[in-house]
């Protein structure tokens, strides 16, 4: 099976963080959706994956390693991915495409099993996105399953939104179209919001051994740092959950934080500030005393409070 990432920018532009950084690398403890995309991908034995941005991974330290790691093929636009696709020798191949900023990602077996049993030429799993408790708007298909017929038609047409597009086009030739409805909704993290959820429901599923296979160390009760973090004295609140500290980041003296928490790398927080459930982005710079309670803080996002 083929699999094609689609950067969630080539499709949309209202991401908040565009600007600062792709949504597929915003962190999910302490990993970027991307890395857990592809984590996934790997644990159902894909490997033919292609990314297709229109960004230079080379302009993005993060990007261009996650493409070394995972030894990916990249692609600007769907058409020529699908055209390499169908001159290939493995053309008779499905294809799977998604965008790499869902949580939680479905069951693939699932999914493959319900295509073929129902012989179709395409099914798909619509999204879905969340703007705050119970606040949740379903929008179009998040991830497409396409068998080799469907590849071969898709190839030459022109997509601009490829994942709505490609069941409707479908649906016009004649080929079988359905869709798959999995356990639990497959969030679009596309927001603030979104981020945080997908970063508190991981830590609330989240154990000992999964901490530490993310190169977490656990230095007291509550409190997991990553290489090169220094934290000094700092108050952890034993009743609430895990306090993640990102790599080269600086705790200083008499901060409070309570979990689910999240301290993304670079970050620096002064003293006696308090981050309640929160999740602070990567190089994020709180001042002695800030206040953070379950909200998600970034560079940009202080920049645009400073001069509001």
């Amino acid at each position: 099976m083929h699999v094609l990432l689609l950067d969630a920018h080539y499709e949309h532009h209202r991401y908040p963080f565009a600007t600062e950084t792709p949504a597929f690398l915003l962190p999910v403890v302490h990993r970027s959706l991307l890395r857990l995309t592809l984590q996934w991908l790997r644990h159902h034995d894909l490997g033919d994956v292609t990314l297709v941005t229109g960004r230079n991974p080379a302009e993005d330290y993060d990007l261009a390693a996650t493409v070394v790691d995972f030894d990916l093929n990249t692609a600007v636009t769907v058409e020529r991915a699908l055209a390499r696709i169908v001159s290939s020798h493995r053309r008779t191949e499905a294809v799977l495409m998604l965008r790499p900023n869902l949580h939680p990602l479905p069951d693939l077996r699932a999914i493959a099993a319900d295509h073929h049993a129902k012989k179709r030429g395409v099914t798909f799993v619509k999204g879905s996105a969340v703007f705050g408790p119970g606040q949740y708007a379903f929008g179009p298909p998040a991830l497409v399953l396409l068998s080799a017929i469907g590849t071969r038609v898709m190839a030459n047409a022109t997509l601009q939104r490829p994942l709505a597009e490609i069941p409707r086009m479908a649906r016009r030739k004649g080929i079988p179209v359905g869709h798959f409805d999995p356990c639990a909704p497959i969030v679009e993290v596309n927001n603030a919001y979104a981020l945080f959820q997908a970063n508190l429901g991981s830590l609330r599923m989240g154990n000992d051994r999964m901490l530490q296979s993310r190169g977490l160390r656990q230095v007291r009760a509550n409190l997991w740092i990553a290489d090169g973090a220094r934290v000094g004295d700092i108050k952890v609140d034993p009743t609430g959950g895990p306090v993640i500290v990102g790599a080269n980041s600086e705790i200083d003296d008499g901060v409070l934080m309570r979990g689910p928490t999240v301290i993304g790398r670079g970050v620096n927080v002064g003293k006696r500030a308090c981050i309640h459930k929160g999740l602070v982005l990567d190089d994020t710079y709180l001042s002695n005393e800030d206040f953070v309670a379950e909200s998600v803080v970034s560079p940009r996002m202080r920049a645009k409070v400073s001069s509001g």
